[in-house]
């Protein structure tokens, strides 16, 4: 165009018309260098936010270790051992006997982990129940959840005589079962004459037979 222009003569408007095309040509070629600018300027900065981003996905995986490794320092602290006698075990449990290993407000578990010197925690989504702790102390502490974990439910229906027996003298005789097996839950349904027993089933036979 602008040869065009500078080769030949034409009318006022026309060239007018010609320099206004090339202007809108310069302004269009402008426009998309800057353009062009801009998209390299986007692609580095992509390529930085990608970089920075797999630095900070390996920071967290390398903070994520450190408070692992201190969590483990601070629980052989806790539990009076060194971190590498720290190991872990799982063990299942039913579902329906979860609350009843933890017991009112942990209590259970908290009784074990203080007896053993073990860190006990209840997985209620998987139904397990992790131990850590040196081996022998959660060799014991497993023996210990076993009261708890293999549990079971029996239900007996003691005579009309029997029944107002151990409810007689402010409900003395059932109190006094009760006190000589404490590690036996033991629901009295008056209303229906029946009780229910949950708890190891040799402490459960043994409570039955009380009865």
């Amino acid at each position: 165009l602008e040869r065009d222009r500078v080769s030949r003569s034409m009318p006022l408007s026309q060239e007018k018309s010609l320099i206004r095309q090339i202007d809108g040509i310069k302004k269009s070629l402008r426009m998309h260098t800057q353009a062009d600018q801009h998209q390299q300027t986007i692609y580095r900065k992509k390529a930085e936010m990608a970089k920075a981003r797999e630095l900070l996905k390996t920071l967290n995986a390398q903070v994520a270790k450190m408070e692992k490794v201190l969590s483990k320092v601070d629980l052989a602290e806790k539990l009076n051992c060194t971190p590498a006698d720290i190991v872990m075990r799982e063990i299942d449990c039913p579902i329906k006997l979860l609350q009843y290993v933890s017991g009112a407000d942990g209590s259970n578990v908290r009784a074990i982990e203080r007896k053993c010197s073990v860190d006990i925690s209840i997985d209620k989504i998987r139904a397990k129940i992790r131990v850590q702790g040196s081996t022998s102390a959660c060799i014991e502490a497993i023996q210990e959840l076993k009261h708890y974990t293999c549990a079971v439910d029996m239900e007996i229906t003691p005579n009309s005589d029997v029944f107002t027996y151990l409810l007689s003298r402010q409900s003395a005789p059932l109190n006094a079962i009760k006190e000589s097996h404490p590690e036996v839950i033991i629901d009295v349904w008056a209303n229906i004459s029946r009780i229910k027993l949950r708890g190891h089933p040799t402490n459960v036979d043994a409570a039955k037979v009380a009865f």
